[in-house]
């Protein structure tokens, strides 16, 4: 059986850049700073996207002389909804893996690097999935956000 998704990429100060979203080689290219994906799939299933055209400190990422990030550009993952159904937000916030180029794996929605975007539905049925991501309900598990980049 065939399910609805639409996934909503939000683009943040990309506009100067060569800052790129990729699924299948086809760009996904924002309209006001948004992209919004449709398709429909079977599950169990993944869709993978794929990053490219970041470039390194001082020109799409600014750091202090401590290596805090002081202003990035970058794309975030804002909403999922799989057969109309929505994850709750922690869930939103974790359950993508961004594998780097430089082969580290983080558990995200804020993709901040060049490399690829898996969104695994390890589930066989909408239903299943949205219960599955309901364990996802407090902040003891792993948090890869933004703010615990060092560049």
């Amino acid at each position: 059986m065939m399910y609805p998704v639409e996934i909503t990429f939000d683009f943040f100060d990309t506009e100067n850049s060569d800052i790129k979203l990729l699924h299948n080689s086809q760009e996904c290219k924002p309209n006001h700073n948004r992209f919004i994906f449709k398709t429909e799939i079977t599950l169990p299933n993944t869709l993978q996207f794929r990053m490219i055209g970041k470039h390194s400190r001082k020109h799409d990422t600014f750091v202090d002389k401590n290596g805090k990030i002081l202003h990035d550009r970058y794309i975030k993952i804002t909403d999922i909804r799989l057969n109309n159904l929505q994850p709750n937000d922690l869930y939103l916030q974790r359950w993508p893996i961004l594998l780097h180029s430089d082969n580290q794996t983080l558990h995200t929605n804020y993709i901040g690097h060049n490399g690829y975007i898996d969104l695994i539905f390890e589930a066989n049925n909408p239903i299943q999935w949205i219960l599955r991501s309901n364990i996802y309900q407090d902040n003891t598990w792993q948090d890869d956000s933004m703010n615990n980049f060092v560049a």
